[in-house]
C-alpha cells in the first residue's frame, strides 16, 4: 500500500508527500511485528 504520493508545487516541480492516515498503519504494522517477533511460541510447542 503507497503511503506517499507524488505532488507538484508552484515551481512545477515534484516531491512526495506521505499521507499521514497510511504512514500511521505502517508503522502500526511495524510496531505489531516487532511484538510478535519477541513473543514466545505456546507451551508445549517448539520450533
Amino acid at each position: 500500500m503507497p503511503f506517499s504520493f507524488k505532488e507538484t508545487d508552484d515551481d512545477g516541480l515534484t516531491h512526495y508527500v506521505a499521507d499521514p492516515e497510511r504512514a500511521a498503519r505502517v508503522a502500526g504494522t511495524a510496531v505489531a511485528h516487532a511484538r510478535l517477533r519477541h513473543t514466545p511460541p505456546p507451551s508445549g510447542e517448539s520450533s
